[in-house]
């Protein structure tokens, strides 16, 4: 019997009962010296997930963002004095990709990737917004002859109208534990229609930031919140029910990035997690939330050759193996055993492990 030298590619049917969808905070995915996409620490984590919502990327219209298995939408902002600033970007896995479509935005700061209800077995479209707005004293804020939050409203207003909502990313918006709900003191204005559908199964959300100064893109946020019906899931959702510091910075903690869902959105995610902090990474946390959906896609997977059924040593084989060893420094490293990957790959086992507790926890079906 001989052995095959390739591997060959098969497809698998697969049934999805959950979609998988983060958004984090790179704080620089592509530079002239560096390109995140080749950490190990960040593919790792970007596998885990379908939908891969990544903000303050610094990319350039020219540059290539690439991960085999995912297809890539950046929006880039300008570069200004030679200097990489903002970007978003989504990443989608490739077997899913037929299932999601994109929209862009009149803001560089706002992308959409709409999941189609056909594909994923939804009632309605679910239009997923990604964002990064700048802190409000920033350079770039100050230039901007619109509120971010003003641009962004409207569009939640006219994609209500067609589908489902979420809105994930940096708001750059500390808004302590301030009540983001319609029976909220704040309620000064008029709210729009689809308020007044209102549900209100949901209790008050907790924060980690509660008692801390709320700033202006915070106010902004809350106003946003009870304007639109969008509710924020941090510190609501199983997996955050204490709405955890987002951000890790010299100075401090904050909650400042988040995952906003209209109320029946709300009602299907099946949970919300702040993952570990990776400072060599980024001073934000990956947000993950999973969603319910009835999907049946096709999965590539690589297949090995069949074994033959026996081998028989032969002494002259043993040169010819050293040889190989010796030609291939990875090979070589690990025949005298100086690449351990164990630790690693028990610690992925675990996570993994950790997430399946969350993900055995159903969320509602959407018939």
């Amino acid at each position: 019997m001989s052995m095959k030298h390739l591997n060959s590619i098969r497809a698998h049917t697969v049934n999805m009962s959950h979609l998988s969808v983060p958004t984090w905070n790179i704080q620089g995915l592509i530079g002239t010296t560096f390109n995140k996409l080749h950490e190990s620490s960040v593919i790792t984590e970007i596998q885990k997930h379908h939908v891969i919502g990544l903000t303050e990327t610094h990319t350039l219209p020219e540059d290539n963002i690439f991960l085999p298995g995912y297809h890539a939408y950046h929006i880039c902002r300008q570069k200004s004095l030679q200097k990489r600033h903002g970007g978003i970007a989504f990443l989608v896995r490739d077997e899913i990709r037929e299932g999601v479509k994109f929209y862009p935005s009149d803001s560089k700061d706002i992308a959409w990737a709409i999941l189609k209800k056909e594909f994923f077995g939804l009632d309605k479209d679910i239009y997923i917004g990604l964002v990064y707005f700048s802190p409000a004293n920033s350079s770039y804020a100050t230039r901007l002859e619109y509120n971010p939050f003003d641009k962004l409203m409207g569009e939640i207003e006219k994609y209500s109208n067609t589908g489902n909502l979420i809105v994930m990313g940096d708001f750059n918006a500390r808004s302590s534990n301030l009540s983001d709900l319609l029976n909220s003191n704040r309620c000064d204005h008029i709210p729009s229609m689809s308020v007044l559908d209102y549900d209100d199964n949901f209790h008050e959300r907790f924060s980690q930031d509660s008692g801390k100064r709320v700033c202006q893109y915070g106010n902004n946020l809350i106003d946003l919140c009870i304007s639109t019906g969008m509710e924020i899931a941090n510190g609501r959702i199983l997996g955050d029910l204490t709405g955890k510091f987002t951000c890790h910075k010299y100075n401090g903690s904050s909650v400042v990035d988040y995952v906003l869902a209209d109320n029946i959105v709300l009602s299907h995610l099946q949970y919300l997690r702040v993952n570990d902090f990776i400072g060599d990474i980024s001073d934000h946390c990956l947000i993950s939330f999973g969603i319910a959906v009835r999907a049946t896609v096709q999965e590539s997977k690589e297949e090995g050759s069949p074994l033959p059924k026996k081998l028989r040593w032969q002494e002259k084989a043993a040169p010819l193996i050293r040889g190989a060893l010796i030609q291939d420094p990875q090979l070589d490293q690990l025949a005298q055993g100086q690449v351990t990957y164990i630790n690693e790959e028990v610690k992925n086992i675990n996570e993994l492990h950790q997430n399946q507790k969350c993900i055995q926890v159903p969320g509602k079906d959407w018939a």
